[in-house]
């Protein structure tokens, strides 16, 4: 190959500048030794030139010119080669760089198709595993065939064994329902002879508050049916059941509760009296049941409401009035809740008149729709006492007494006159848990007292030994007298808490109503005179006239008059006495075959 030699550098004056390396042949590395080079024979070197001028000189120029050319294409063409080696160069880094890339994918590939290989090994190893325990179920499912064919085999008999079980139940529950009604019914006409308190039981729905304190999630209180209630007490592993004449559970209604004392309500109108009174601790729902709120209207006005769709459908036989009344006793003083506002009050006291048990000087007012008995509700209720206090935020700190005196005449001539009754009992009090102080405890102290005089009388009650009731050891039993010495109708509503903390308070007021429900108060007397009576009592009265004026024939028939109506009550109280002693008779008969129906089932 040729070896380039070194180009001087002269300008075009003639000056020497130096040598400069030749440009790299196309086939040479960059950077790297040139080989060695040897002169060229025939051509002056550089250091052979002379320069000092000389006859030559002119010609030297001309060819130093030439020189100067040939170099600078020499130097272009050298550029563009070094040029093209760099695009060279990078192509191959370039290239390098996919080598590089292909050889990752590669062993990426190789992994994943060694992981799909383990995989598919699993995989076999899996559907053996999965074909082995198909096997298995196979083997199973034909043992689990031959069991079923052999229940099967014995399936009808078991059929028509349980169809015989279930008519033999069927046919026990129903005579358990028929004996059940019957023992009721008994029940019922026993209660209405021998005069006992009815005694419901209503459940008020837990509160928000009560619902966040602690415990509230435990349930304390059982429903087995509509007549019995279950105090569980699960601190001291005891069961309590309680049973009544209807037990209302928290979902129960105002309407569902009125419709179970409705018959005894309607009795008025007979010319019965009838005394209805809510007791309870305080915030149990007592005020609610009695009265109630414009949407959930209460006991006293449905009561009402309903003696005027009575009086409405009987109007073509006879004629009745109603007059109201409205007390309280609060701390022992009687307080008329119908005064006007501006009324001065008055000072008012129970009397025994023969009348029975009365408050002389009371605003009575007569009333005929229920928008007047709206009106007069309201107005009781701004007067009552209420205060507030842990247990209740508005607690009645009085016993509130709603009066209805009913006045009848029939077509026929005879006279009816009844009264109802309806009593809001304050509530019961701990001070430890009401933190009742200054007034507030004076209240509690009162309202507990009288309802202690209640309890005491009502044990008076239940001894039956003819001992001495204690009455008039309060206002309140002194008002009720009445109500509980067998001339009315009496129903108590004990209501009750489902809170757990008081569970206490609660069991305390269940056991007070059963002793309630033991107490025999006599058969109620129908109040009134028949169309005969009140010719006769006229005649009576006549007879005293004429006894005053001396006419001794008169006074004969009066005496005559008074025999006989003596003999008549006399016949009426030997009737009562036979029919109690019957129905006495069919309840232990009809127990007895409860008790046999019992052991045969």
């Amino acid at each position: 190959a040729e070896v380039p030699t070194p180009v001087a550098s002269v300008d075009e004056s003639g000056a020497f500048h130096g040598i400069s390396e030749p440009p790299s042949s196309p086939g040479t590395i960059p950077g790297t030794p040139s080989p060695a080079r040897r002169p060229s024979l025939g051509r002056p070197t550089p250091t052979s030139i002379d320069s000092s001028p000389g006859p030559g000189a002119p010609r030297a120029r001309r060819r130093s010119s030439v020189t100067s050319v040939e170099i600078s294409a020499s130097i272009e063409q050298q550029k563009a080669q070094a040029a093209a080696l760099e695009r060279e160069r990078a192509e191959h880094a370039k290239s390098r760089a996919q080598i590089a890339t292909l050889k990752g994918e590669v062993e990426d590939a190789r992994e994943e198709v060694s992981r799909y290989k383990r995989l598919v090994d699993g995989r076999d190893r899996s559907l053996k595993e999965s074909q082995r325990t198909l096997s298995e179920a196979e083997d199973s499912l034909a043992r689990a065939e031959a069991a079923r064919d052999d229940a099967l085999a014995a399936e009808d008999d078991l059929r028509a064994e349980i169809d015989t079980l279930h008519a033999h139940k069927e046919d026990l529950h129903e005579r358990y329902h028929q004996q059940h009604h019957e023992r009721k019914r008994l029940h019922n006409k026993l209660v209405e002879l021998q005069g006992n308190i009815r005694v419901v039981c209503r459940v008020r729905p837990m509160l928000g508050v009560e619902e966040n304190a602690d415990g509230s999630q435990i349930e304390f209180i059982q429903y087995p049916d509509e007549d019995h209630l279950v105090i569980e007490n699960v601190a001291k592993k005891q069961k309590n059941q309680f049973e009544f004449d209807r037990v209302f559970e928290p979902r129960s209604t105002q309407l569902e509760v009125f419709d179970s004392m409705s018959p005894l309500i309607q009795s008025c109108m007979d010319g019965y009296s009838v005394c209805i009174f809510a007791y309870g601790q305080t915030g149990s729902g007592k005020t609610f049941t009695m009265q109630g709120t414009p949407e959930h209207r209460g006991l006293n006005y449905r009561a009402l409401e309903l003696l005027f769709s009575i009086r409405d459908h009987r109007k073509d036989v006879g004629e009745f009035r109603f007059y109201v009344t409205m007390v309280e006793i609060y701390n022992e003083n009687i307080r008329d809740l119908l005064m006007e506002e501006g009324d001065e009050p008055k000072k008012l006291d129970v009397r025994r008149t023969a009348q029975g048990s009365t408050v002389p000087g009371l605003n009575e007012v007569e009333v005929s729709t229920t928008d007047e008995v709206v009106v007069l509700m309201e107005r009781g209720g701004r007067n009552r006492a209420v205060g507030s206090h842990n247990m209740n935020a508005e607690s009645s700190r009085s016993h509130s007494c709603l009066d209805i005196r009913i006045e009848g005449q029939a077509t026929d001539g005879s006279l009816s006159h009844a009264k109802l009754h309806l009593v809001d009992l304050a509530g019961s009090e701990r001070v430890a848990k009401t933190d009742a102080s200054g007034d507030q405890l004076v209240e509690a102290q009162h309202i507990n007292r009288s309802l202690s005089a209640l309890g005491d009388v009502i044990s008076a009650l239940t001894t039956k030994r003819g001992q001495h009731v204690p009455f008039r050891n309060s206002k309140l039993t002194f008002l009720l007298q009445d109500s509980l010495s067998g001339d009315s109708k009496v129903m108590m509503i004990v209501t009750i808490s489902p809170a757990l903390y008081n569970m206490s308070e609660s069991l305390s007021s269940l056991n007070f109503a059963s002793r309630c429900r033991t107490a025999e108060l006599g058969q109620a007397r129908k109040q009134g005179d028949t169309a005969e009576l009140a010719r006769l009592r006229k005649l009576v009265t006549k007879l005293q006239e004429a006894k005053a004026n001396d006419g001794a024939t008169e006074i004969q028939k009066y005496k005559s008059l008074v025999q006989q109506l003596k003999k008549s009550e006399a016949a009426e109280a030997e009737r009562a006495r036979q029919v109690l002693s019957r129905l006495e008779a069919e309840k232990v008969t009809e127990a007895s075959k409860g008790e046999k129906v019992r052991q045969g089932g």
